[in-house]
């Protein structure tokens, strides 16, 4: 009525943010599984066809399997690094951090776990 824009306070957050920050961090999560999962795939598939390759003597046989192993593991790790960004900015931003956290340890933590237990199935497999 006066002419003049209504006054807002900049100090408000606005009644989305929280949900969105929540939504960071479930995504970092799926993508951290995914991740994961993509890495124990290649350790598998790698341990597959180089057991064949070594059963053969094949040397380039087993060079294509490595190949395929760090095709798969250079493809998780850029889902984890767009996984820990998600992570950080959730954790820094949400105000309960208690989920966001334990998302961010995951993110973390849990590609480590997925190498190990990619080893240890290409070590069975091959048996070394």
């Amino acid at each position: 009525m006066t002419g003049q824009p209504p006054v807002t306070n900049p100090n408000l957050v606005s009644p989305d943010a929280p949900i969105v920050k929540k939504n960071m961090a479930i995504a970092a999560l799926c993508l951290t599984i995914v991740a994961s999962l993509l890495i124990i795939l290649g350790f598998f598939l790698a341990s597959k066809d180089g057991a064949a390759a070594l059963s053969n003597l094949d040397v380039d046989a087993a060079q294509a399997a490595d190949t395929k192993r760090l095709i798969f593991l250079a493809l998780a790790s850029v889902l984890n690094l767009v996984a820990f960004i998600l992570g950080l900015i959730a954790l820094i931003k949400s105000r309960p951090k208690t989920m966001p956290l334990i998302i961010f340890l995951v993110v973390i933590f849990l590609p480590s776990i997925a190498t190990g237990i990619g080893t240890v199935i290409q070590n069975s497999m091959v048996h070394v």
